[in-house]
């Protein structure tokens, strides 16, 4: 409430700074930059100006009037066609001054860097909020858990043995696909290599440093390609995968 009295005296020292100028009157919506607000406030100036009893409305910023650009531009068009005149004071714009095309660039660029500024501070503020336990979505029951008296999820153990077996189903679901895609490979004749345990060993390198090694050897190579001589690319990836590839 603080900020609202100050944008309010703002204004309307602004408009007493103008001598041939008489306040009518001030039109203050609480929360109408909520989605589907009613903004009373906001209609019964729009009415106060098609009947003529306003000639100028001064705003703290384009936003005030709506909160998308269609908004913004549906007010300015009916403020104007009552022949109203309208000056955003944030922005310095006059629409007795300024151009339709100028106006238009201009809310239109102040709209998006508003929405982006807005969803910075709703995506801090779930990040804040899910940093301190607050965030209510991190939370909410699901299947296999309970909340307890403190609304902390606890796990529900009579749900938790449905979930560990859906878990095997779907772990034999995967190795059966698995399985047919292998089957189908082998019908075609196509070189699979199946997946193999190796052990990384250790092995003397450069000034005696213990280093790691793994030895891959066997037929399975030259079906995939790999022929004596061959060059191969490795590359080491950070979550532990060895891709080793022929380099053509």
């Amino acid at each position: 409430m603080r900020a609202l009295k100050a944008q309010i005296s703002g204004l309307t020292k602004f408009v007493s700074g103008h001598n041939n100028w008489k306040l009518v009157d001030i039109h203050i919506d609480i929360a109408s930059a909520k989605k589907d607000s009613s903004r009373p406030a906001f209609h019964q100036m729009i009415e106060e100006c098609k009947a003529g009893l306003t000639d100028i409305v001064v705003v703290k910023s384009i936003s005030r009037l709506g909160s998308d650009t269609v908004e913004v531009l549906d007010a300015i068009n009916t403020l104007r066609e009552s022949q109203v005149r309208i000056i955003f004071k944030q922005e310095e714009l006059d629409t007795l001054t300024v151009g339709s095309s100028l106006l238009i660039s201009t809310i239109e660029a102040c709209t998006q860097a508003e929405n982006e500024t807005r969803s910075d501070n709703i995506k801090w503020g779930i990040m804040k909020r899910a940093s301190n336990g607050g965030l209510g979505f991190c939370r909410r029951k699901c299947y296999g858990y309970d909340k307890d008296e403190k609304g902390d999820l606890v796990i529900n153990k009579e749900q938790a043995e449905v979930v560990k077996l859906a878990e095997a189903l779907q772990e034999i679901k995967h190795h059966n696909e698995y399985m047919l895609e292998l089957k189908k490979k082998q019908k075609e004749n196509v070189p699979v290599m199946e997946n193999r345990l190796l052990a990384v060993h250790t092995s003397n390198g450069y000034n005696y440093k213990s280093t790691s090694m793994i030895m891959l050897k066997g037929d399975c190579l030259r079906n995939c390609g790999f022929e004596p001589g061959s060059k191969v690319n490795t590359v080491c990836e950070v979550d532990g995968k060895l891709l080793v590839s022929i380099n053509k």
